[in-house]
């Protein structure tokens, strides 16, 4: 996610880990505001916040 918009599949391939795992963090995080999500259509594209940039470079 470092680059921009990106997706669940992506995300799980390069963390090694199954979609529905990561999908479930995703969830989380965008609870916490920590990612957002745009959606155009059936596609999701998941992006940091500018807060979770912070946090994560904090």
């Amino acid at each position: 996610m470092e680059k921009g918009k990106t997706n669940i599949r992506e995300i799980s391939e390069k963390a090694g880990l199954s979609a529905s795992c990561v999908g479930y963090h995703l969830k989380l995080l965008l609870k916490n505001r920590v990612v957002t999500v745009s959606e155009t259509g059936r596609t999701h594209r998941w992006t940091l916040t500018k807060y979770g940039q912070e946090k994560l470079f904090a």
